[in-house]
């Protein structure tokens, strides 16, 4: 009986755990999460693309997810992956260098 009741306990605490947090990106223009940010969602080839024009102004990143972040266009040039915040782009070479932002 009680292989029973531990058995039906796990299936019921499984169906209670979160969903797995969908990967998002806020980027901020400097170190510390301070200053103009945006907060991304989905892939973006061109960081300088319609309003945001934030390419070359990332400084600091706060990350859900895993993310590619590179230094030009359409995912080229230099790139980075992160999946932790990030106070300092600079530690990771890509300090006002991001132009263009996916999750992997």
């Amino acid at each position: 009986m009680r292989k029973s009741v531990f058995i039906a306990t796990i299936a019921i605490t499984a169906g209670l755990a979160p969903a797995a947090a969908a990967p998002v990106i806020t980027l901020y223009s400097a170190p510390n999460y301070q200053g103009h940010s945006i907060t991304i969602d989905h892939p973006v080839r061109d960081l300088d693309h319609h309003d945001w024009d934030f390419g070359d102004r990332a400084q600091s990143a706060r990350v859900h997810g895993h993310w590619q972040v590179c230094a030009a266009k359409n995912f080229q040039g230099d790139c980075i992956v992160l999946n932790h915040d990030t106070p300092r782009l600079k530690d990771y070479d890509m300090n006002r260098r991001a132009d263009s932002v996916r999750p992997l």
